[in-house]
Order: structure tokens, then sequence, then C-alpha cells
């Protein structure tokens, strides 16, 4: 039984090895923060209704230039994208995100997806 347990635990960690040596490398690196708009008031549900998105920055670590580049985040539960044409080697942009409406003041905030061409 140990000897079964020290080959699961030998082949999980030539496993490990061989994924994190093959991973691909992030390409575009992404940094974002949640800014708050704006307040409202709505009158007929008595809440607090706040304007928010991220704004951050995108740059380019690898050695070729990067087209139509997708980022996506998630505001609480909304989805909440911005597009980037083009990114140049080692060239940062600053970019935001559409707005969405949210009743929490400091929303989490979770990174999804980036998308782009070569």
């Amino acid at each position: 039984m140990k000897q079964l347990f020290y080959a699961l635990l030998i082949l999980g960690l030539i496993y490990f090895v061989y994924w994190y040596l093959t991973k691909p490398p992030d390409i575009i690196e992404v940094y974002g923060t949640v800014r708050i708009l704006e307040e409202n008031s709505d009158v007929d549900s008595g809440g607090q209704y706040y304007k928010t998105s991220v704004q951050g920055t995108a740059k380019n670590s690898g050695n070729f230039i990067a087209k139509d580049i997708w980022i996506t985040y998630k505001i609480e539960d909304t989805e909440v994208n911005t597009y980037i044409s083009e990114l140049k080697p080692n060239q940062t942009v600053n970019f935001r995100t559409g707005s969405c409406r949210t009743k929490n003041k400091d929303p989490e905030i979770e990174l999804v997806d980036v998308i782009y061409n070569k």
C-alpha cells in the first residue's frame, strides 16, 4: 500500500513539473481596479446604486504584435469588457471597461478572459 502511495505521489509530481514547464506564458499582462463613476439614489426602491467600471493597464510582454484584444472582467455577476485594437511588443496601454450598475460600493472583480490574435 505504501509503494502504491509513493508511486502515485511521484507520478503526480512528474505531471505537475511537465505542466509547469509546458504551460503557455502570459503574453498580455492585465492589471485592473474598480472605479466608482457615480452614485444614484433610486426613489422607487429606496436603495443606493453605484455606476462602476474597471480601469487598468495592459502590457504586451511577447515579441509579436497582438491585435484585436478583448479583455473581459466580471463585476459581481455582470460581465464588462473592453477592446484594444493593437499592442506592440513591450507596449503598455491604459484601458477602461464598460460600466455596470451595482448596489455594493466596493464590488468584487474577477478577470474572466483575455483574447487576442497574432
